[in-house]
């Protein structure tokens, strides 16, 4: 069974429809997505008509959930003007992105579950869990070693570790 993932889509609709005519090319049997559909691109509306058209299974990821369940609670550091003026795009990117996605879609959105599990084969141990973040907790992301961020990028934006995994992953 050939499987194709993505997620992080973020409203760009030339980068999904590029994706997808990949995904049409390698013949995938199941089509998944694994969250961040709408939130900070230009065309929302037609990425989240794309994905649910296409996507087999689907899960929801933390800007979706910002979206049509809650938005996260205001930082307590905007302390600078130009942290306030970033909070302040960002809700505005927010709202903006609710207008453009229209009560229907938002229900959809609403609707996605947190995780899926899929069963490709009938041996148990080939079973997938899909998650956006993590299997635990949608917020949390788990980033690459803190050596591979600082040799592809120049910085460490976090370094996960394995006691921060280990809770995460140990009932999967």
């Amino acid at each position: 069974m050939r499987l194709a993932i993505f997620s992080d889509v973020h409203g760009n609709l030339t980068a999904l429809k590029a994706v997808l005519a990949d995904v049409k090319r390698q013949a995938s049997d199941w089509v998944l997505f694994a969250g961040d559909c709408c939130l900070m691109g230009a065309r929302p509306a037609e990425c989240l008509d794309v994905v649910r058209e296409t996507a087999d299974l689907a899960v929801y990821g933390n800007t979706d959930e910002w979206l049509a369940v809650a938005p996260p609670a205001k930082p307590d550091d905007l302390d600078t003007e130009k942290k306030q003026a970033g909070w302040q795009t960002f809700e505005d990117r927010l709202a903006w992105t609710r207008d453009a996605l229209g009560e229907e879609r938002l229900g959809w959105l609403s609707r996605l579950p947190f995780a899926q599990r899929l069963a490709p084969t009938p041996n148990a141990a080939d079973d997938l869990l899909m998650v956006h973040a993590n299997p635990v907790d949608v917020l949390q992301t788990i980033q690459p070693t803190a050596a591979l961020q600082m040799e592809k990028t120049g910085f460490v934006f976090e370094d996960t570790t394995d006691e921060i995994l280990r809770p995460l992953l140990e009932n999967v």
